[in-house]
This record gives C-alpha cells, sequence and structure tokens, in this order.
C-alpha cells in the first residue's frame, strides 16, 4: 500500500511539473512574439525612414539637375537623325499606300471587266 501511495505521489508530482512546463513554454511564446513583433516594427520603421532618406536625395540631385540645365550641353544629332528618319519612314508608307490603292484599282477594274464579260456573254 505505501508502494502505491508513493507511485500516486510521484504521478501528481509530475503531473504538477509537466504542468508548469507547458505554462512556461506559453509564457516563452508569448513574449517571443512580443518581441518579434517589436523587432518587427522596428524594422519596418527603419525601412520607412531608409525609404524617405532615400527619396529626399533622388529629390535634391533631380532639383540640382533641373536648376542647373542650363549648365548641361546636349547632343542633338542623335535626334536629327531619328526625324530624318521618320520622315523618310513617312515618306516610304504614302508610296506604299499609293502603291496599294493603285493595285487595288487595277485588281476593281480587273474584276468588273470579267464581271461584265460575263453578263455579256451568258445573254
Amino acid at each position: 500500500m505505501y508502494l502505491f501511495l508513493e507511485v500516486v505521489d510521484l504521478l501528481k508530482q509530475a503531473d504538477i511539473f509537466f504542468h508548469v512546463l507547458c505554462i512556461l513554454l506559453l509564457v516563452l511564446r508569448l513574449i517571443g512574439d512580443d518581441l518579434s513583433a517589436a523587432v518587427l516594427d522596428h524594422g519596418l520603421t527603419v525601412v520607412a525612414l531608409l525609404r524617405c532618406r532615400f527619396l529626399v536625395v533622388v529629390g535634391v540631385i533631380v532639383d540640382a539637375l533641373v536648376e542647373h540645365v542650363h549648365f548641361i550641353q546636349f547632343n542633338d544629332l542623335l535626334l536629327k537623325r531619328l526625324e530624318l528618319g521618320d520622315v523618310g519612314y513617312r515618306f516610304k508608307n504614302i508610296l506604299v499606300e499609293v502603291l496599294l490603292q493603285f493595285l487595288l484599282l487595277l485588281y476593281l477594274r480587273h474584276e468588273v471587266a470579267a464581271f461584265a464579260r460575263q453578263t455579256l456573254l451568258t445573254h
């Protein structure tokens, strides 16, 4: 009987130990969640501040370029070539369009003549 009481007492102590261990793990998990939320919040704040600083630096650089635009010398030779190429491309398109209209008129004339021949020959 004495051995049975010792086993029951040992089981109660083990149950209490595991209950305290579960509570301790739950508290550690809550602390970890709170710390991770704080670290994440701080990290996002730092990222937002770095982004703001980057935007300010880019704004200052763009402002400096716009303010002193008269100091920049532009080489517009490429733009002139592009304009000439664009004029040549449009001229080619106009010629092709006129040629296609001429060919369409020839085709329609041929079709009208063939229709007229069929109509006249069947009567």
